[in-house]
């Protein structure tokens, strides 16, 4: 830490300059910090559901539906990079794909 941070009655133009890099450069890590929490919460989601794979059929639509509003959830959160964005988009468009097909297979398999 800087010496204007550590001793706030430091008041002359650099203290107050480095206070203000000081502040930045937190900012900037906490930006960082919530991108890579989102980024986890993707990769959970994802490993969630490959864990899954071979009990897909009795996954019920509504969880995978809910699964899906969650990407696309935290694809809309502010600072979250493009390339993430799209990604949790497209996860969240295939679950919903697998939710709409679960939902069908149970309608049909109701109807036998």
């Amino acid at each position: 830490m800087t010496e204007a941070v550590t001793n706030p009655t430091k008041s002359s133009p650099d203290a107050t300059a480095e206070l203000h890099k000081e502040i930045q450069c937190l900012r900037e890590n906490n930006e960082r910090l919530k991108e890579l929490v989102v980024q986890l919460t993707a990769i959970v989601i994802k490993e969630t559901f490959a864990a899954h794979a071979p009990k897909r059929d009795q996954m019920r639509p509504e969880y995978v539906l809910a699964a899906a509003e969650t990407c696309f959830s935290l694809a809309r959160l502010p600072n979250v990079g493009q390339k993430l964005a799209t990604a949790l988009e497209t996860f969240g468009d295939e679950l919903s794909t697998r939710a709409v097909k679960l939902d069908a297979d149970r309608e049909r398999s109701l109807h036998k």
